[in-house]
């Protein structure tokens, strides 16, 4: 960013109302400071300028105008349009961190905020002592404290982990060349993956076997796997695409969620759509493959289905649904 990690910006930009825009920060190698601007300081103004479909990536102190305002900084009549912010703690869509300055008449638009540990603001990520913050607006801005996965690679290495919390998806994301075993919810867990609109697309899920049992017939293939835990969990999906997908195990299989045993979990899907699925098993489906528990189905849509499932238990392949074990659908 403008100002470098170790010095100060203390002039004045003045944008008159032009637009910076399609560009990438990726500030996850230094402690503090992603944005277009790093440290403001000592007077600096930034005015008039309109920051858009960036994409800023940092740890602490990200905003798409500017990380940081300390020492009499101001950020003026500035936007932030169509851009992502991902930090792990202050994190704005215009500003990250203001100390003793001021953030006003702004205006922060389609933009989406992540943090993983803490602070986060549509358009300021956190403001400190002496920092006056007025007369700023914000339209269909999202922040959320998650984790977020913008990659092949980054969605291969939450493959037979456990996971709890919240996960959102910044990009699509094209699997081809990748293969991934299912992501496992752990016991208790709550855990929230927002497709945040977007598509993996050419998936290919690997079986695994089903925690505790052994033998032909017992894997289990999908995204997401809650074979493990022995107490209630729930897992939400909203506003994902698969597209392309190639599942295939001896057991259970589905695009989306490969096996649930236990009856007292909640597995809601709201807006997940399947566009392609070559989905080969015991139990096969395009959304789950077996639940017993409750299964909530929001505006999902599937097509362009290849299901192969047990020849002489049909009631076992279903579009939607392979197998509900006395789930309540």
């Amino acid at each position: 960013g403008i100002g470098g990690i170790s010095t100060n910006f203390a002039g004045v930009f003045d944008g008159q109302g032009y637009t910076i825009s399609n560009f990438k920060v990726d500030s996850t190698e230094n402690s503090y400071y992603a944005g277009l601007f790093n440290q403001v300081s000592h007077g600096g103004t930034i005015k008039n300028l309109t920051v858009k479909n960036a994409t800023i990536v940092g740890n602490s102190m990200v905003g798409a105008v500017a990380s940081s305002l300390d020492n009499n900084a101001v950020i003026d009549n500035c936007k932030a349009i169509d851009c992502t912010l991902i930090g792990v703690k202050k994190v704005g869509a215009v500003v990250g961190y203001s100390a003793g300055s001021t953030v006003t008449n702004n205006y922060a638009e389609n933009c989406t905020v992540i943090y993983s540990e803490k602070e986060g603001g549509e358009i300021l990520g956190y403001k400190n002592t002496g920092s006056t913050v007025s007369n700023n607006t914000a339209n269909n801005v999202s922040v959320n404290q998650g984790v977020a996965v913008s990659s092949a690679d980054e969605l291969v290495a939450l493959g037979g982990t456990k996971i709890n919390g919240n996960y959102i998806l910044t990009a699509d994301i094209d699997m081809t060349g990748k293969a991934m075993k299912s992501m496992e919810i752990s016991d208790g867990a709550v855990v929230n993956f927002d497709g945040n609109g977007h598509t993996i697309s050419n998936l290919n899920l690997g079986a695994a076997k089903l925690h505790g049992m052994t033998g032909a017939g017992n894997e289990v293939a999908g995204l997401f796997d809650l074979t493990a835990p022995a107490t209630t969990v729930s897992l939400t999906v909203s506003d994902l695409t698969v597209k392309n997908a190639t599942v295939s195990c001896s057991g259970f299989a589905a695009a989306i969620v490969g096996y649930n045993s236990n009856g007292g979990t909640v597995i809601t899907l709201n807006n997940v759509d399947v566009d392609g699925a070559t989905v080969t098993a015991d139990s096969v489906a395009a959304l789950v493959a077996y639940s017993t528990g409750k299964v909530n189905l929001n505006n999902c849509d599937v097509k362009g289905l290849t299901l192969t499932g047990e020849e002489d238990r049909p009631e076992k392949v279903g579009a939607y649904i392979g197998t509900a074990n006395t789930a309540d659908c």
